[in-house]
């Protein structure tokens, strides 16, 4: 959504936000005071919206991992190797799967 409306500045000769982010606070006061004709206005804020709802959806999925996460013992085991948050613990886990299937026995 970022690029695709920076492409639409772009096409009106608009440099880059000078801002980080330009979807953030001060980055959207920027868009505001950017002058564009009106058919690209209502296009940059539909991005918007689409932006914000796609962020919306992004922190449900986000919770419900992170919920899910801390309910599976070897994830929670994963977190506590350094740097290794739920995002990279859950990713290990998909990649390697149930770890329990090529445990090597020791023979007594």
């Amino acid at each position: 959504m970022k690029t695709v409306i920076q492409s639409i500045l772009h096409s009106h000769l608009i440099p880059s936000c000078p801002h980080a982010d330009l979807c953030g606070a001060k980055g959207r006061t920027w868009l505001i005071e950017q002058v564009v004709p009106q058919d690209e206005r209502l296009a940059i804020d539909r991005h918007l919206r689409e932006f914000d709802r796609l962020g919306e959806d992004l922190q449900v999925i986000e919770r419900d991992l992170a919920r899910s996460a801390l309910e599976d013992e070897g994830v929670k085991r994963l977190m506590t190797i350094p740097g290794v948050d739920i995002t990279v613990a859950l990713a290990m886990k998909a990649a390697i799967g149930d770890v329990s299937r090529s445990t090597i026995r020791r023979s007594s």
